[in-house]
């Protein structure tokens, strides 16, 4: 990973700011009456539920843009390796 040490940690950053998110969706499930609002309809909690959902949404493509980068790095990574093999075999 010589030539994307950006894209790394970017890819780094994204993991961590699902994690960070996914404790913030644990943290407002627990506090919220979620259930209560799918099953009554009840409207009270309503601010809490949606930053819940809101930061769940943020955590799930937190983990897909990171992942993603991820897969990214290493499939630019091999065909970087392929055409330094290629040129080395054409040169001699």
């Amino acid at each position: 990973m010589i030539f994307f040490e950006k894209t790394n940690k970017m890819s780094n950053f994204f993991l961590v700011l699902f994690v960070l998110f996914l404790v913030l969706t644990l943290i407002l499930f627990a506090s919220s009456q979620f259930t209560e609002v799918l099953s009554y309809n009840f409207t009270n909690d309503l601010r809490g539920t949606v930053w819940m959902l809101i930061s769940f949404m943020i955590s799930v493509s937190s983990l897909f843009v990171g992942v993603s980068l991820k897969y990214l790095i290493k499939e630019a990574n091999h065909e970087i390796h392929l055409l330094e093999e290629r040129i080395k075999r054409n040169k001699h």
